[in-house]
């Protein structure tokens, strides 16, 4: 069994969510940031 691939979009998302919080001081709406960075991809 191997290991388990990604596209590295999780890890996008994640890192842009941490930078959301560190510059507002709030929580990251990670759903919403996924959603839009899955429909750039798409375009």
């Amino acid at each position: 069994c191997g290991a388990r691939s990604s596209d590295g979009l999780e890890m996008l998302v994640r890192q842009a969510g941490l930078a959301f919080t560190l510059w507002f001081k709030r929580e990251a709406p990670l759903e919403q940031m996924r959603s839009a960075a899955r429909t750039a991809i798409q375009a």
